[in-house]
């Protein structure tokens, strides 16, 4: 624990200081205060009530895709972007184990995940407060507009001032004094009613006195924040920013529709049929429905405590099983490796990234038709083994491309240049008579196929991006 501590504070102290940080709260604060004036669109007969309902729904899901955003972007920055700049060298150097590594880097960026998480819960909560306006004669709730107003501006003003005066980190001021200010105005909002009478704390909470149920709701939420963090970092191990934001979008939507495709699976198993793909999603994938209040809100159910108790159990498992992969993933890779960072040529980031992008979502495609049942025909399993292959082939090829492998570099400049062969070919029998019926529905693909190619022989050709692959060339030599 001596070790793990100090990794885990200076990873937590770490992210808060990042200004992406303070960037994706701050749109979550805007997200959430906009769901006001968007949820009062609904056509039920008891409007008010239904708006009402409205406004809980857009601001959970805006809760856990606020969390998520952050969590990724942050967990990126503490793993992968530490590897990246070698500074995770230096700890690793000493005697600190690997797992012990990355369990703090983990504690570091839950701790922060759950800081964002609290600012922006504190946020919802002002807005249940005030309420929807669903109609010209509803009252402003002026209170929570004044206290709200008024802790952002002094925690801006704080942190400026701590800034200029003792050289603080603005952005982690301003987080820490929101943390104290935005509590404090929601504490003191809460003695009073829209037009400034004085009531007993909590009476004026929310029209319909749903606190409790929002409570649990908030909290179920952050569980799923918390596994999509573990997931981030597990893929931070080995992905860039926006790799790893898709493995966190990939996840979260597969494992929403885990009650759509176990029902498809019995489905098949009632028709004499199994599909081996399924069942292995569904081993692997969490259930995330778990954690999704909504419906239960919205319909004014009482969730109980012993479901929340073995949602919570479910969720430490999962998260437990997911540390273990990431563990797995990190203790093979080379710490001491330029990866494919800062020092790269643009038109090399680039091409490496969208090509990886491209790459990511053929596996992702594949995963999502082996689910299907009509997949299984001999032309299906072949249409979906080569978009498997050609997703693993072509991340495997792009992620050499971006560490300077030359061989990757002639595979690419290759590939381009058959494109663009085909792409004209293509365009030019379409001119002829005899082939333009045939060939009129691909033109226009042939057309985006060429101008694609081109910019790629392009960035690949540039005297720069040669340049690079000369000297990884030789340095390797």
């Amino acid at each position: 624990m001596i070790k793990f501590w100090p990794i885990a504070r200076n990873t937590f102290v770490q992210t808060v200081r990042q200004p992406i940080y303070g960037v994706l709260v701050f749109v979550a604060f805007v997200a959430l205060v906009l769901t006001v004036p968007l949820a009062g669109w609904t056509m039920g007969t008891s409007y008010t009530e239904t708006d009402q309902k409205m406004l809980e729904n857009i601001g959970l899901a805006t809760l856990l895709w606020s969390g998520m955003v952050v969590a990724v972007f942050s967990a990126w920055s503490a793993l992968s972007r530490e590897i990246e700049d070698r500074t995770a060298l230096t700890v690793i150097s000493k005697p600190v184990a690997r797992s012990l590594f990355v369990l703090g880097k983990f504690a570091g960026v839950a701790a922060a995940v759950a800081l964002a998480y609290y600012l922006c819960s504190v946020v919802f909560l002002m807005t249940i407060r005030h309420g929807v306006v669903s109609n010209a004669s509803t009252p402003i709730n002026w209170p929570v507009i004044v206290f709200g107003c008024l802790a952002f501006a002094l925690a801006i003003l704080a942190a400026g001032f701590g800034n200029f005066a003792f050289g603080w980190s603005f952005i982690s001021a301003a987080i820490v004094a929101l943390a104290v200010l935005l509590t404090a105005a929601l504490g003191a909002m809460s003695f009073f009613t829209h037009d400034w009478h004085l009531v007993e704390a909590g009476a004026s909470f929310g029209p319909r006195g749903t606190s409790g149920q929002l409570g649990t709701g908030m909290y179920l939420m952050f569980l799923c924040v918390l596994l999509l963090t573990a997931v981030a970092l597990a893929a931070s191990a080995r992905l860039g920013p926006i790799m790893t934001l898709l493995v966190a979008l990939g996840v979260w939507f597969l494992g929403s529709q885990v009650p759509a495709i176990r029902d498809q699976l019995n489905a098949a198993l009632a028709r004499g049929e199994d599909i081996l793909a399924t069942r292995g999603l569904l081993a692997v994938l969490p259930d995330l429905t778990l954690f999704y209040p909504l419906d239960a809100i919205a319909r004014e159910w009482t969730i109980p405590l012993w479901m929340v108790g073995v949602t919570t159990l479910y969720a430490l498992a999962y998260i437990g099983a997911v540390l273990l992969a990431a563990i797995g993933i990190f203790q093979g890779r080379p710490v001491a490796a330029s990866g494919s960072g800062g020092s790269l040529p643009g038109a090399v980031a680039l091409v490496s990234g969208l090509g990886r992008l491209a790459a990511i979502a053929n596996v992702i495609a594949a995963t999502v038709l082996l689910t299907q049942p009509a997949t299984y025909s001999l032309y299906g399993l072949m249409g979906t083994g080569v978009l498997l292959v050609a997703g693993l082939s072509g991340y495997w090829v792009f992620s050499a491309f971006g560490r300077g492998a030359t061989w990757a570099w002639w595979t690419v400049t290759v590939l381009a240049g058959l494109l663009a062969v085909g792409g004209v070919t293509v365009i030019v029998l379409a001119v002829n008579r005899d082939e333009a019926a045939l060939l009129a529905g691909r033109r226009a693909q042939a057309i985006l196929a060429t101008i694609v190619s081109i910019a790629l022989l392009a960035a690949v050709m540039l005297p720069k991006s040669r340049r690079h692959f000369s000297l990884s060339a030789s340095s390797a030599t």
